[in-house]
């Protein structure tokens, strides 16, 4: 660094950078700062695609097992599949009669690919496969199943084989890969063939009891699957329908079977892992056969705000699905958050109305509460006792903007008047404690302070 110009006291050659050396240090510093944020990127991009790729295996697998107890005749499609020209789309592995099918992935022992007849079953086909679309934090999931016949000797010694293949698509994170995809594929004999490593785990020795143990039920000759199978959130009193503030919900059961009282009910709370439940039809009177089954049955929750995707399925003792597998989800969204507390609230008795409107009553003022599901305010008045919802509910104030409503911020007010209600009117000489209360649409409510109003 060079000294230019005179100063008084000589030339300090530490005094600082040139124009062209700060210009090169900013420089340098960009190129760094550059490299590390893209390093970054790059970073967070591997991760989001690992666990989308984890959460696609765990799919797949989960598929592989539902499929693998079902009858080995209903494991085909009801016709020929749809074929594609998107490279991105599995479909374009169907040849362009529909029926045939190269296995991704799987190749023949001269290294060509392996291609093999789609199995279809017109009558007894159990497998959809337009792709079913799953949402798994935040992103999501495309599920294709095909159903191909096999001769793979090596696998199992048996030529009467089909391969089930599924396969995950999801969004990629980048022009260069606009689709991700994961394949799975396992071969189904004829014979009986058990539980491989899933979430499904299988039946205890001995059934019958809802824990496993006891006896098991009467017998009975199971010679088909479960059908007509359903199930329904029952509704929680005080909340809107599809709304809980409990840990766990009534599920309300229906399925038909010809041994109704050994089914197992598999829930789901994220179409993932399916917990089996045992016992839940084994004291079920049936009078006929196949039996048309209903029952209850207490489901825990998991401890998560938010919404709950339930789902479930049914399996006999034969190790038969119900044909719909699993029931379309119901969603419960789970609110225990109560609303916020009222402030300023305050009964006046007064006069209230101008000329020949006015009446004499009392006033119910408040400020709003603040709640994202909240759905309005309920305004009781008792005289004295303790406070019953049911009996002592004057009037009901939805939440918004408007007559008669109360909206997100200034002061709410309701007109108790003297006369012309269905309620009483308040009376001389008699106490009166009004108390407001805001509630939610999962039937949380919170209640104000009595205010005690004497006439």
């Amino acid at each position: 660094m060079s000294c230019r110009g005179l100063h008084h006291g000589g030339c300090d050659d530490a005094g600082g950078f040139s124009i062209i050396e700060s210009v090169v240090a900013i420089s340098l510093f960009a190129i760094v700062a550059t490299a590390l944020a893209a390093a970054a990127g790059s970073a967070l991009g591997l991760v989001t695609t690992s666990n989308s790729r984890q959460t696609a295996t765990q799919i797949a697998v989960q598929q592989i097992e539902q499929l693998r107890s079902r009858s080995f005749s209903a494991l085909g499609h009801s016709t020929a599949l749809p074929t594609s020209n998107d490279p991105n789309s599995p479909d374009r592995g169907v040849d362009s009669t529909g029926t045939k099918y190269t296995i991704p992935g799987k190749t023949k022992a001269d290294g060509s690919a392996l291609v093999e007849n789609i199995s279809i079953e017109p009558t007894r086909s159990t497998v959809h496969h337009p792709p079913q679309p799953l949402i798994r934090g935040g992103t999501s999931f495309e599920v294709y199943t095909y159903i191909t016949e096999t001769d793979d000797a090596s696998t199992v010694q048996n030529p009467d084989l089909k391969r089930a293949t599924i396969v995950i698509t999801w969004a990629g994170n980048s022009d260069a890969v606009p689709v991700n995809s994961f394949s799975l594929s396992s071969v189904f004999s004829s014979g009986s063939v058990g539980f491989g490593a899933g979430s499904i785990p299988p039946p205890p020795a001995g059934g019958g009891g809802g824990d496993g143990s006891g006896p098991p039920p009467a017998a009975c000759v199971d010679l088909v699957a479960p059908s007509n199978a359903t199930m329904a959130i029952a509704a929680q009193a005080d909340a809107d329908a599809g709304w809980t503030n409990s840990s766990s919900i009534t599920l309300a059961l229906g399925v038909t079977d010809d041994c109704v009282q050994s089914l197992e009910v598999h829930i789901s709370d994220d179409g993932l892992a399916f917990v089996p439940v045992r016992g839940a039809f084994s004291s079920y009177p049936c009078t006929a056969i196949p039996c048309v089954a209903s029952t209850s049955l207490s489901h825990p929750l998991p401890a998560v705000e938010g919404p709950h995707s339930v789902q479930l399925f049914y399996k006999d003792a034969a190790g038969r699905f119900s044909p719909t597998v699993p029931t379309p989800p119901a969603v419960v969204k789970v609110d225990s958050i109560f609303p916020t507390a009222m402030a300023n609230v305050r009964a006046v008795k007064g006069t209230y109305g101008n000329g020949s409107n006015a009446v004499l009553g009392v006033g119910i003022f408040w400020n709003p509460s603040s709640d994202v599901n909240l759905v309005g305010y309920h305004i009781y008045r008792r005289v004295g006792g303790v406070l019953s919802k049911s009996q002592d509910l004057l009037q009901t104030i939805p939440f918004g903007n408007g007559n008669g409503k109360c909206g997100s911020s200034g002061t709410c007010t309701y007109i108790d008047p003297s006369g012309g209600q269905a309620q009483p009117a308040p009376q001389s000489g008699t106490e009166y404690i009004y108390v407001v209360g805001a509630y939610d649409r999962a039937g949380n409510e919170t209640l104000s302070d009595p205010q005690t109003v004497s006439f």
